[in-house]
């Protein structure tokens, strides 16, 4: 039985444009950007890092989170127990750094982000689960990238570590 050239010729075709299709649209995605950003943090890549995120914008939104401003509804992180555990020898972990509940995340939460990402104008908000806390990322679209510049609530990657 002799087939005919045309239809592979079409799905050939069809294969070549959705691949071309994902490579030129999903790194313009902010979805592709908390996927850099998590391979940076995996690499330690410092340089990357401060490329991707704008660290004055996130630490003011976190300060005002901490305060009480940030209206979060996730935990809330005790500065005062934070301040004394410090000067009493204990230690602020982060998801990033904590040995003992570091943040994973796999292709799952990639789908479910990118599935529940909310947008409006250039701002973008893309919510994970870091250890059994949901966290926002507010990302803004500038210069052709996205960079992170808030963080929500910030207590959610904040745990303190009492001496001892």
């Amino acid at each position: 039985m002799r087939r005919s050239f045309w239809p592979g010729v079409v799905v050939g075709a069809l294969a070549a444009g959705l691949a071309g299709f994902l490579v030129a649209v999903l790194p313009a995605t902010p979805t592709w950007a908390l996927w850099e950003v998590k391979r940076a943090v995996d690499r330690n890549d410092v340089r990357a890092l401060q490329e991707m995120v704008d660290v004055p914008a996130v630490a003011g939104r976190a300060l005002n989170d901490l305060a009480g401003g940030g209206g979060g509804d996730g935990p809330g992180f005790d500065l005062k127990s934070a301040a004394l555990s410090l000067l009493s020898g204990g230690k602020v972990l982060t998801v990033f750094n904590d040995p003992d509940k570091p943040l994973r995340l796999g292709a799952g939460d990639f789908v479910s982000a990118w599935w529940n990402m909310k947008r409006e104008g250039d701002l973008s908000t893309v919510t994970l689960d870091a250890g059994g806390h949901r966290v926002s990322l507010v990302m803004r679209h500038e210069d052709g990238r996205w960079r992170i510049v808030g963080v929500t609530p910030i207590g959610a990657l904040l745990r303190v570590k009492k001496p001892g």
